[in-house]
């Protein structure tokens, strides 16, 4: 499964495991999160959205919440 979050760590210029340490979480849960099968918290989509510099929404297109 390909997903935004996926493609937005391949062009960033750190490697993922640098990211994953920035929000204080390890490799195999950011993997996780970019396949789908985990679900990050609010703070931490917003943790990785600055760390990206993409939106929320850009990254996590199929959760955003309607008010």
């Amino acid at each position: 499964m390909s997903t935004p979050l996926k493609h937005a760590l391949v062009d960033h210029m750190e490697p993922a495991y640098r990211v994953a340490i920035q929000i204080g979480r390890s490799d195999g849960w950011l993997s996780k999160v970019a396949a789908g099968i985990k679900d990050p918290t609010e703070v931490e989509k917003n943790q990785l959205s600055k760390i990206l510099g993409r939106t929320v929404g850009e990254l996590f297109p199929s959760q955003i919440k309607v008010a």
